[in-house]
């Protein structure tokens, strides 16, 4: 469940009205997932610094699972 507030919090900070938001709030933090983490959770994302680990591992593993089959665009790379 909390994976899924992780992609949540993700996707909100991508979103265009909200990425200098987000930049400028983690730009003064020392950019550690704590700092990440307690941020998501100020703005109601709930979740933890294992469900962040989790998130980010499993990005890792299907673009390093796409690399080696050479499926990565220019923009991913």
């Amino acid at each position: 469940m909390s994976i899924e507030n992780v992609q949540a919090f993700i996707d909100a900070s991508h979103r265009p009205e909200n990425k200098d938001a987000y930049a400028a709030a983690l730009s003064g933090s020392d950019g550690s997932d704590e700092a990440i983490v307690a941020y998501g959770n100020r703005l109601g994302f709930e979740f933890d610094l294992s469900d962040l680990e989790t998130f980010m591992a499993s990005k890792v593993e299907k673009i390093t699972s796409r690399l080696d089959d050479g499926e990565l665009t220019e923009d991913e790379l």
